[in-house]
């Protein structure tokens, strides 16, 4: 029996089912490999091909960390150890020690400086509160007639829509809102 190793189980089951019949039929069909090719070619060629790009972003991940470390290590070493050290052991160009510390004091103020910015930018597209589209726009999915999650608990779960600004302040504002209520006799006790 041939061993196969696959690490997608569709095409592991055709490689044993296509081996399995290949041995109880051997040599009843001369050209059973020309029929099973001719079948599977285009299935295992867009397997095998996104497996073999699979294979090589490995490889660049695997280069990169490797990379990285190494660049990691040798900016340690840059960074603690004393010039004369390493104008002893022959190097005798590198950056000044000022950048040891100003690059990473800039990446991180980058970093929040970007978060502030996405903050601010998302602020600003964001229509103001007398705006009409704050109320209805063109993605509104309106509830049916009557039916909203204060009126209706039966349901375990409401329907999915937008609720009427006036139908939220009439509930939350209104004298006879149970929100309103309680409040009131938080104030008064």
């Amino acid at each position: 029996m041939h061993q196969t190793h696959c690490t997608n189980y569709r095409v592991h089951i055709s490689i044993r089912c296509y081996l399995v019949v290949k041995d109880a039929i051997d040599g009843v069909i001369d050209n059973f490999d020309i029929i099973f090719h001719s079948v599977f070619a285009k299935y295992l060629t867009k397997y095998f091909n996104s497996r073999l790009h699979a294979m090589r972003m490995e490889l660049f991940g695997f280069a990169g960390w490797i990379a990285s470390a190494l660049f990691y290590a040798l900016f340690l070493i840059w960074a603690y150890v004393p010039d004369t050290t390493l104008k002893s052991v022959g190097f005798t160009y590198f950056p000044s020690k000022h950048w040891a510390v100003a690059v990473p004091a800039m990446i991180v103020v980058s970093y929040l400086f970007s978060i502030v910015i996405y903050k601010a930018v998302n602020l600003m597209s964001t229509p103001g509160l007398a705006s009409y589209a704050t109320i209805i726009d063109t993605h509104t999915v309106r509830l049916p007639e009557g039916t909203t999650c204060f009126e209706d608990d039966t349901m375990a779960t409401p329907g999915i829509g937008d609720i009427s600004v006036f139908e939220v302040n009439r509930h939350l504002f209104s004298a006879t809102s149970d929100l309103v209520q309680e409040s009131r006799r938080k104030i008064q006790n």
